[in-house]
């Protein structure tokens, strides 16, 4: 949150839905990128 980078997907740098944000608060990537890297 400091880093301002709070929301934000670190692989792609598009917002990260506010439905996952607050089922999953430390989120740092998107699902999308997180399904990719689950694969």
């Amino acid at each position: 949150i400091k880093l301002g980078k709070y929301g934000i997907c670190e692989e792609c740098g598009q917002m990260i839905d506010t439905e996952r944000l607050i089922a999953f608060p430390e989120a740092t990537l998107c699902a999308k990128d997180a399904a990719k890297r689950e694969e």
